[in-house]
């Protein structure tokens, strides 16, 4: 399939669809992990990208949090785009304000229009059952 093809076929309402499942994915996250900071504009804000969800869940590091959720089917990236394989803390991330700590413990959501309520659902367990766990076993 080219492009003009896929750009043809993309479905109307993917952005309404995506930005659905982005607020019921953060409205989850809030609710199962209080502490949860929202990185990047609020959710209602034009410049919020309707497919991506940026979050810091303290006090567990994103990579030990990427490789749980990895192993129960959740993949997730963590920092930002930006910093995607790079061992640093994300300058994007910091440059919006995020203090180090907040920035290493970032998570990056990237949503399709395949993703269902069902998926959220599931995906806001999985962190929750891992979160739970993995607080106890930060470094000091």
């Amino acid at each position: 399939m080219g492009l003009g093809e896929a750009v043809r076929t993309y479905p109307a309402d993917a952005a309404q669809a995506m930005l659905a499942r982005k607020r019921q994915l953060w409205e989850g996250i809030q609710a199962a992990i209080p502490n949860a900071r929202l990185n990047g504009p609020a959710l209602d804000d034009p410049a919020s990208a309707p497919h991506v969800l940026n979050v810091s869940l303290q006090p567990v590091r994103s990579q030990t949090m990427l490789f749980a959720l990895e192993g129960d089917g959740v993949y997730v990236s963590a920092g930002s785009a930006c910093a995607a394989h790079k061992q640093k803390v994300s300058g994007v991330l910091t440059a919006m304000g995020l203090s180090n700590a907040e920035a290493d413990c970032a998570l990056r959501f990237s949503l399709c229009p395949d993703v269902t309520a069902e998926d959220i659902d599931y995906t806001v367990i999985t962190l929750k059952k891992h979160y739970d766990m993995l607080k106890a076993f930060v470094r000091r």
